[in-house]
């Protein structure tokens, strides 16, 4: 008993400095800026690769490697995670794992990635339709363009993550994709995959300039499909710039 005081005050010292340093990390130098941008041009670049070697049939785990390889070929020291590929009711898993799952035409893939250089990480989600997408399908892929371009123009610094997490989650709600986003919008990225600032219902602090910060709106569909858009930037005075190359046109293969 006689020990649990000083346990819990060093508790205390080791937190409040942890989130100092969280805090102080939220906000990226152009130094840290320009090392996350070749950290994401090297994703960018293993994505246009990746796009012309898709096919149906395909698995998976087979997407995957090739894609792991295409970034450690292009220079990444590490993968910044593990890469998420997943199709049909398995891409309705926002953490899905590879598997042996095979691309079927009128589904689509999620696929989810990112490199690290230099410490830095950068983080990227795309998916792709295996034929092109109707229905239901079709209509989700709007929304969640849509979404992610809104909730990117609501961004500036003051405005709070719930705020902008709020952008996106009205959008899904006005598309007929209520409740189908589980995660946040976006998070900070750095040293580390999540970093502050949060884009989500909870995080009521501001942005600030130079925060890097993704937006990814997702829709899920359990036992159907899933569907996300992820965009890495930073927030300037001006608002959200990229810093992923890629565009938001639909990947049809």
């Amino acid at each position: 008993m006689s020990y649990a005081r000083p346990t819990t005050l060093k508790e205390h010292v080791v937190h409040a400095a942890r989130t100092v340093e969280l805090e102080l990390r939220a906000v990226k130098d152009m130094d840290e800026i320009e090392k996350m941008m070749a950290a994401q041009a090297i994703t960018d670049e293993a994505f246009a690769r990746l796009v012309s070697q898709l096919h149906e049939g395909m698995t998976e785990r087979e997407a995957a490697h090739l894609l792991d390889d295409a970034l450690f070929d292009l220079g990444a020291d590490e993968l910044a995670f593990p890469t998420i590929v997943g199709t049909g009711p398995n891409g309705a898993n926002p953490h899905a794992v590879p598997g042996d799952r095979t691309f079927e035409h009128g589904q689509c893939v999620v696929i989810d990635f990112g490199a690290k250089k230099d410490g830095y990480c950068s983080d990227m989600t795309r998916t792709v339709f295996v034929g092109e997408p109707t229905g239901r399908m079709l209509d989700a892929w709007n929304t969640m363009r849509l979404a992610n371009e809104e909730a990117a123009c609501a961004v500036r610094p003051g405005i709070t993550g719930r705020a902008v997490h709020m952008v996106a989650e009205q959008v899904l709600a006005e598309g007929g994709f209520e409740n189908c986003m589980p995660h946040g919008l976006g998070h900070g990225v750095g040293l580390d995959i999540h970093e502050n600032p949060v884009l989500n219902r909870r995080y009521a602090r501001p942005l600030r300039v130079g925060n890097v910060i993704t937006i990814e709106p997702g829709i899920y569909l359990p036992g159907q499909f899933g569907m996300r858009l992820e965009d890495m930037g930073v927030v300037t005075q001006s608002g959200f710039v990229k810093l992923t190359a890629a565009d938001h046109e639909m990947i049809v293969i």
